[in-house]
């Protein structure tokens, strides 16, 4: 490789070493990050479970077993590990001066670049991209008429023995597509998704003890109240609605202790 005729700033390999260490450390401090968000968080483990339960009913495939948010996550693990790799050849190139790893470097330095720029536009417009995500699921799996089917074929604790079906004659009546999705459920999370999904409500307060699960307009005037002369916890009376398929809210009154679940 001539370089005699090619301008000084060729001839500073330290620029391409500082370049290559740079974007390696970016790259590994990014896949650390994913890693332990997605491996220490509960909540971030059962988003992915929502986006690839969405992502089996939508798609139908994947790909080596990966599907949705999963598949991205070990995408950009081996790109990681791709920039590491890299990194190691600019900089022993750069010492080298050898044209073609140096080109090399530079070729695959610009695609990773592209490939976690849109990674950037994905992670940008995830929360835009869940909320529509999470309501298919709830209407699939949280209506009235198939959730208790769910439940009691996947004999999950939640099941309510009078509103939910023997776990043989929900297996029974589930139709075809109703056990594929039985299927799903038990191999992304099972019960435990159905929990998140369907009975872990955020509320609100309406002030005078009333409480409504956020994104509801306003309770429902239709009621279900405790028994005259029980007394009951708040709590209680918020795990009442949480158990409830699609509650609206709950009302507790902190001087008799009664609740009434909207």
């Amino acid at each position: 490789w001539d370089s005699s005729n090619e301008p000084a700033s060729c001839h500073a390999p330290w620029v391409v070493r500082i370049g290559a260490v740079t974007a390696a450390a970016f790259c590994c401090i990014q896949s650390s990050y994913l890693f332990g968000l997605i491996g220490l968080s509960k909540d971030y483990q059962n988003i992915i479970c929502l986006i690839d339960v969405d992502w089996a009913i939508t798609h139908g495939m994947d790909l080596f077993g990966l599907r949705g948010i999963r598949l991205l996550v070990v995408l950009s693990y081996l790109a990681t590990m791709l920039a590491v790799a890299l990194a190691g050849l600019g900089c022993v190139a750069s010492k080298w001066q050898a044209a073609t790893p140096i080109c090399i470097y530079f070729c695959g330095s610009a695609i990773l670049a592209v490939f976690f720029f849109c990674m950037f536009g994905q992670a940008v417009t995830f929360s835009a991209v869940l909320e529509p995500v999470i309501e298919r699921q709830g209407q699939e799996f949280c209506n009235a008429t198939l959730h208790w089917t769910y439940s009691a074929a996947l004999r999950c604790s939640m099941s309510v023995p009078s509103a939910a079906l023997p776990a043989g004659m929900a297996m029974t009546k589930c139709g075809d597509e109703c056990l594929q999705r039985v299927e799903l459920l038990q191999r992304l999370g099972g019960c435990d998704l159905l929990d998140v999904l369907c009975h872990r409500y955020a509320y609100e307060s309406l002030g005078t003890g009333m409480c409504v699960v956020e994104g509801a307009i306003k309770a429902s005037n239709h009621a279900i109240k405790s028994y005259p002369g029980q007394q009951i916890s708040e709590q209680c009376c918020k795990l009442a609605c949480d158990t409830r398929v699609r509650c609206q809210g709950y009302a507790y009154d902190a001087v008799n202790q009664t609740c009434s679940v909207f």
